[in-house]
C-alpha cells in the first residue's frame, strides 16, 4: 500500500467537483474582460477572476499529484497578480484625477 496516498474515494470526488468550479472561474472572468467594453475596473477585477482560476487549478494539481511545485507556482502567480493590480489600480487613480471618468471611451486620447 502506498502510503503517500491518503486520499479516499470520497476526497477525490470532491476534487473532481472542485474542477468545475476552477474552470467556471476562469472562464467567469474571461467572459467579463471579452464582453466588457465600457468600465477598466471590471476588466481589472475580471483578469483577476482569470487569475484566480489559474492559482486554483495549479493548487487543484498539487493535491491529486501530491507535488509541492504546484503550490510555489501558485504563489507565484498571486505575487505577479498582486503587483499588477497595483499597478493598474494607480494608473486607473491617476486618470480618474484627470478626467473624472473610467471608461474606455475617456482614454482614446492616449493613443501614441
Amino acid at each position: 500500500m502506498n502510503t503517500l496516498l491518503i486520499f479516499n474515494s470520497a476526497s477525490l470526488t470532491l476534487f473532481d467537483n472542485y474542477k468545475y468550479y476552477v474552470i467556471g472561474l476562469f472562464f467567469l472572468g474571461l467572459i467579463g474582460a471579452v464582453l466588457n467594453y465600457r468600465n477598466f475596473l471590471v476588466t481589472m477585477i475580471s483578469l483577476e477572476l482569470m487569475y484566480l482560476g489559474t492559482v486554483a487549478v495549479c493548487l487543484w494539481i498539487s493535491m491529486i499529484t501530491l507535488d509541492v511545485c504546484g503550490r510555489i507556482f501558485a504563489l507565484t502567480i498571486l505575487a505577479i497578480a498582486a503587483s499588477e493590480s497595483a499597478v493598474g489600480l494607480g494608473i486607473l487613480v491617476v486618470l480618474f484625477r484627470f478626467t473624472r471618468n473610467i471608461t474606455f471611451q475617456a482614454f482614446q486620447e492616449l493613443k501614441g
